[in-house]
């Protein structure tokens, strides 16, 4: 019985690794690859707080980068006044 147990966990994650391998993406031709700056330099400070906002997501197998306007702050009316909520990216 252990035996089984352990031939079917064997499969099914040979299974999804097999599948998961299978996944690629095209990357726009405007988009250049690069290497990351060194961590934690004025380099990486400036990518790392960019003002620049990309949503991505793949569909039928292609990257879909699209620049957005996501939205930072909620309020809430209350009793005393409003309360207001802003996103940093914490």
């Amino acid at each position: 019985m252990a035996m089984k147990r352990i031939f079917i966990l064997l499969t099914l994650l040979s299974i999804f690794t097999i599948t998961s391998c299978e996944q690629t993406a095209t990357i726009p031709a405007e988009f250049v690859e690069t290497i990351p700056p060194k961590v934690a330099s004025d380099e990486w400070f400036l990518l790392n707080h960019s003002q620049n906002e990309f949503g991505v997501k793949i569909i039928n197998g292609k990257l879909d980068i699209k620049k957005v306007k996501e939205v930072h702050k909620s309020e809430l009316k209350i009793s005393g006044g409003t309360l207001v909520g802003i996103n940093r990216g914490e």
